[in-house]
């Protein structure tokens, strides 16, 4: 399904609890996250949501709006007040910084959503979180890709 329609579709379930930013001020939150935590010493997690990916794994006959409903559901559950979500680069998904949440914290919400598609059979017992969405950490993401980088100049 075209984009376009996914967002559409998005749109219809979100409630005043959750504002989405556009992805160039969505970027700028992020960079700023960034600069923050460099400066206090925190962490944060991404979390990003590919439509096409999440797509790819729901069962055909689930239609859109209850599947994006039910993620939505869980969004609102775990999504605080300080945490950030907007549409990724070409609104080809959704990210979401979870502000002083270690890995642990996103890979357990993430969980519970996938576990809750799964109990009403809209996606595979077998699938991974992994498969469905894509956690990284700052700033560990970044020493790794510094330190890889680093490296590759050596040889």
């Amino acid at each position: 399904m075209h984009t376009a329609v996914i967002l559409k579709e998005l749109a219809g379930h979100l409630n005043h609890e959750l504002f989405i930013y556009p992805w160039e001020m969505f970027e700028q939150r992020i960079q700023e996250e960034m600069i923050r935590s460099d400066r206090t010493g925190s962490y944060f997690a991404y979390v990003e949501l590919h439509f096409e990916n999440m797509e790819k794994h729901k069962y055909h006959f689930v239609e859109q709006n209850h599947f994006w409903g039910r993620i939505f559901e869980h969004l609102t559950r775990f999504f605080r007040g300080s945490d950030i979500m907007g549409y990724i680069e070409d609104s080809a998904g959704l990210g979401v910084v979870l502000l002083d949440v270690k890995k642990a914290g996103a890979e357990l919400g993430g969980n519970r959503i996938l576990e809750s598609l799964k109990e009403v059979g809209w996606v595979a017992e077998e699938l991974e979180l992994q498969d469905f969405l894509k956690i990284t950490m700052y700033p560990d993401a970044l020493s790794s890709l510094v330190k890889d980088n680093n490296e590759n100049l050596g040889d």
